[in-house]
Formats: structure tokens, C-alpha cells, sequence
């Protein structure tokens, strides 16, 4: 899923709402369920095929933390998903 485009641009998007909220010498947890979608692919890529998250599973989930030491940002997250539709 890291090489897809439109997935990475969404949580990153995310995260870095959250990154914005760490002050030096904090960490921030965070843990979010959304609905997911990425492009309809016809290639061999199996998460392609699958091409969007259904809520009535679990949705698409955004766990970690982040953390600030002075000008180093130190990021643990955590993708998971329920059922595509």
C-alpha cells in the first residue's frame, strides 16, 4: 500500500494535522477510523482490486504516535483496515 499514491496522500494529510499539534519534548497519540477509498486499478495489484473501505467492518484505522526532541520528529503509525467493498 506504500506505493500508492492517493492512499499515501491521505494519510499523510492526516498525520501531519497531528504532527502540528506536537510541541518539543511532547508526544501526541492518536487513533482514527475513517472510510478509505483509492483508485478503481485493473492491474494485478490485489488492494486495487479492493478499492475502498466499508464502514459496517471497521473502516480504514490511523493508530500511533508522535514524538518531538528538539528539531527530530519521530512518528509510529499503525494502518489498518476492515473488509474492502
Amino acid at each position: 500500500m506504500e506505493k500508492n499514491e492517493i492512499l499515501t496522500s491521505k494519510v499523510a494529510n492526516i498525520v501531519k494535522g497531528y504532527a502540528s499539534e506536537v510541541y518539543n519534548g511532547s508526544t501526541v497519540d492518536f487513533d482514527r477510523t475513517i472510510s478509505m477509498e483509492i483508485e478503481n486499478g485493473e492491474q494485478i495489484i490485489g488492494y486495487q482490486y479492493l478499492h475502498g473501505t466499508s464502514d459496517d467492518v471497521g473502516g480504514f484505522g490511523i493508530s500511533g504516535n508522535i514524538q518531538r526532541m528538539n528539531m527530530v520528529i519521530q512518528l509510529l503509525i499503525l494502518l489498518t483496515s476492515g473488509m474492502m467493498k
